[in-house]
């Protein structure tokens, strides 16, 4: 038994739902590639890091990077990736929805 096919309420068919749209599939925030940095250090021991908390998990973003922040993955760093050139030495440091400091 066939189905009768959709119509939309404004006319003509219905479009298939996308399936190009993707979530970023991975972390491209940093501000140099990572591994560039020193050895043994990560970008979770970082002072440039800075951590946001959405909705119950952590996100994290390089404050080098802030003007092309999004609120995708795009734009975030994995704190367990290795530090890049521009690592400096501290701990990430808790921002709010606008970037500020807490």
């Amino acid at each position: 038994m066939r189905t009768p096919a959709q119509r939309s309420i404004f006319g003509g068919g219905l479009e298939p739902p996308r399936t190009d749209h993707r979530f970023a599939p991975a972390a491209h925030g940093y501000a140099a590639p990572p591994g560039s940095g020193p050895p043994g250090d990560t970008c979770g021991s970082c002072g440039n890091c800075r951590v946001r908390k959405i909705k119950g998990h952590n996100v994290y973003k390089c404050a080098l990077r802030e003007k092309d922040w999004t609120h995708d993955r795009a734009t975030d760093v994995l704190v367990r990736s290795p530090a890049c050139i521009k690592h400096r030495a501290g701990k990430p440091i808790e921002i709010n929805l606008w970037g500020k400091p807490i």
